[in-house]
């Protein structure tokens, strides 16, 4: 596809799967590999029938599950039981997320103001009272100590893990606010809302951008820093387009946000749509910081650029399940696209 057919139509065109350049320094190829290492199987034994939500720590280390039953539970990386943390309320738990450093857990359940903040190393449980009604989100900073946490009624409050000092930050938005994401390099919070708006915030929670989207945004990802070469330090002086976020609205499209910095001649915001056989956008993520892949509830999963020049360029676009795909995730490390859907992972 072109790129002013996606600029102005927004419509992926299905094309032979094709290996992407060496556009950005990372290498990606359609390749499935034949066969995956089973770590451990976890049974409803632990969890209770029903959905389990896990939580890998951000080095691999350890993960932490839970279910209908109202237990998190911690696992080593080999299937060993380290620890089981009982709550205290049977209240659904709707978000973990560990800290930086591996140290904390940070335990969110629906409707209850309190926080359960769980310390690997002590293997004990401490209360966070925020103070809000009904938190919605929560998420540790990737660089520094910071939790950030998300109520019903568009409150942020930011919490220091080091001072154990925390602030709230009355009227961030006007609904609730309902996903976001810190950033890789610079400690920035995106926080999307369901007064259909995005908001970018330091880490001390003052806004320094925001903007509009056309539906209720889902999943907000930054785009990853610029790989350090040569290429690198040519693009820095050119005037290409360099992408903040990318926020996923309700499964309807994909919005890009671009800050008015000095990295950017000029700011503002790109939304693509995608044909209606591939289905709702259930996920993305940033292959690089010029190329993203997409997942779709048909299973067809595609990458495209979204570089100036070759915006909307397909690197490759394929039906990796039959009949549904329910998520994906990418490690840029391993240069590896996972998803699942069909009862099977690819």
């Amino acid at each position: 596809a072109s790129s002013s057919c996606w600029w102005n139509c927004c419509v992926l065109r299905p094309l032979p799967v094709l290996l992407p350049r060496r556009s950005a320094g990372l290498r990606w190829s359609t390749r499935r590999d034949a066969t995956m290492k089973e770590l451990f199987v976890a049974g409803d034994d632990f969890h209770g029938r029903g959905a389990v939500r896990l939580q890998w720590q951000r080095d691999g280390s350890y993960v932490a599950s839970c279910g209908a039953n109202g237990l998190v539970e911690i696992f080593d990386r080999h299937g060993q039981q380290v620890d089981e943390v009982g709550l205290g309320s049977d209240a659904q738990v709707i978000g973990l997320d560990w800290d930086k450093d591996g140290e904390i857990l940070a335990i969110l359940q629906d409707r209850l103001a309190t926080v359960s903040l769980y310390n690997l190393q002590k293997r004990r449980v401490t209360a966070l009272d925020t103070g809000l009604k009904d938190p919605r989100f929560l998420a540790w900073s990737k660089q520094g100590p910071q939790l950030a946490v998300g109520s019903g009624n568009g409150t942020l409050l930011l919490y220091r893990k080091d001072t154990r000092r925390q602030e709230t930050v009355m009227g961030k938005h006007s609904g609730a606010i309902v996903c976001g994401a810190w950033s890789e390099f610079d400690n920035k919070l995106a926080l999307g809302s369901e007064d259909k708006t995005v908001s970018i915030s330091s880490a001390d929670g003052s806004t320094e951008e925001q903007f509009v989207c056309r539906g209720f945004p889902s999943r907000i990802e930054f785009t990853p820093p610029k790989p350090i070469s040569a290429s690198t330090r040519a693009d820095s002086r050119s005037n290409a387009k360099q992408w903040t976020v990318g926020v996923v609205t309700r499964g309807e499209s994909l919005v890009l946000f671009a800050s008015e910095d000095s990295k950017n001649s000029s700011g503002g915001t790109v939304q693509m749509q995608f044909q209606t056989r591939y289905g709702k956008l259930i996920n993305f993520g940033w292959l690089s910081n010029a190329e993203i892949a997409l997942g779709f509830t048909s299973g067809q999963v595609v990458a495209v650029r979204t570089c100036d020049n070759n915006f909307g360029e397909e690197l490759f676009s394929e039906r990796l399940h039959r009949t549904s795909l329910t998520d994906l995730v990418i490690s840029r490390s391993l240069h590896r696209i996972a998803s699942c859907g069909d009862s099977t992972v690819r």
